[in-house]
């Protein structure tokens, strides 16, 4: 497959990159809202709401590497080569 395709031939890669706008997103407004929230309602000091926002992240960080290990013992190691890289 030529590499000059118009992006509406890669659906698989359409597909991807929309999910990775959504974390994202998602990851940018849990990153802004989450410390003032801790601050604000909660009544968390500014270093405990920093505290708040690093264990939100070790907690994404730990659920990206369990949830793939999950996927390779669900899978037995079978991706669409899409996954990997887009075609050629």
């Amino acid at each position: 497959m030529p590499l000059d395709l118009p992006p509406g031939a890669r659906p698989a890669l359409l597909v991807l990159f929309g999910t990775g706008v959504v974390l994202g997103m998602t990851q940018s407004a849990v990153l802004a809202y989450l410390p003032l929230y801790g601050v604000q309602v909660v009544g968390l000091t500014a270093v405990a709401a920093g505290a708040l926002v690093a264990a939100a992240q070790a907690g994404a960080a730990a659920a990206r590497l369990g949830l793939g290990a999950a996927s390779d013992r669900w899978l037995g190691g079978r991706r669409p080569p899409w996954l990997a890289s887009s075609p050629r």
